[in-house]
């Protein structure tokens, strides 16, 4: 094992935004981190589904949440907690989430030490339910799981409502949401207006926040979908419209 950070440097972050330390263990590039449980742990630098970089993912009850498509792994074995748990054999070969190679790490003397070899992949996975299927191949196929139910409780959301704003100015558009890992709320915004920021708020309740500038004068409309991100057809939309007055 190899000592990579100092013990006192490691820190668990605020809610949703952990403190992730880019280290080199022999030939892996790897993070490590501290979850909010003070467990210490470390794995690849990208998700392996399609190589996102690492350093925007969350922890969301114990596993590791990347931020673009929402999949959910396993920080002990590396395992693809979602889509795989609820993907159908057609759909994972389709979606591939493979699994994230995961390092053990411990902490003594004041340091975290990380494996330079990479724990063996999960028993549960298995590489050629991941592959494409050969010509005229066909693979048993079962019901989808059933989409969440509707987020709920509107307090907070603005959804439908109609915003007034000038060119120039800078405004938020909010949505009731859930954390339940692997959905999200998705943003259809026309060129009128420009995404300073949008993503998940930890508050209490959760709330789903875009902030935008309105560059051009008239009534546009924003909307919304909610659902898994790997799936075509969103469970749920809101849409809001912005009427945008020039400036004096």
């Amino acid at each position: 094992m190899r000592a990579v950070v100092r013990s006192t440097d490691c820190v668990a972050g605020p809610a949703g935004e952990p403190d992730f330390h880019h280290v080199r263990v022999g030939s892996a590039d790897l993070l490590v981190a501290r979850m909010p449980d003070g467990r210490v742990v470390a794995f690849s630098t990208e998700c392996p589904h399609q190589a996102t970089p690492l350093e925007g993912a969350t922890f969301w009850e114990g596993k590791l949440r990347c931020a673009r498509h929402l999949y959910l792994y396993d920080l002990a074995t590396g395992e693809n907690v979602l889509p795989a748990r609820e993907s159908s054999p057609e759909a994972l070969r389709r979606l591939k989430p493979g699994y994230l190679p995961v390092h053990r790490a411990e902490e003594r003397d004041g340091w975290i030490w990380v494996e330079e070899r990479a724990q063996p992949a999960p028993p549960c996975f298995d590489p050629a339910a991941e592959r494409p299927l050969p010509p005229g191949g066909q693979v048993p196929t079962t019901p989808a799981p059933p989409m969440p139910d509707p987020v709920g409780d509107p307090a907070g959301d603005q959804g439908g409502h109609t915003v007034d704003v000038r060119v120039g100015d800078e405004f938020e558009l909010v949505l009731a949401t859930s954390p339940k890992p692997a959905h999200m709320w998705r943003s259809a915004v026309p060129p009128a207006l420009a995404v300073v920021s949008e993503g998940f708020a930890p508050d209490e309740p959760p709330r789903h926040v875009a902030r935008l500038v309105a560059r051009v004068a008239g009534d546009v409309e924003v909307t919304f979908g909610y659902g898994r991100p790997w799936e075509a057809e969103p469970a749920e939309t809101r849409t809001f419209t912005v009427r945008v007055a020039p400036r004096e």
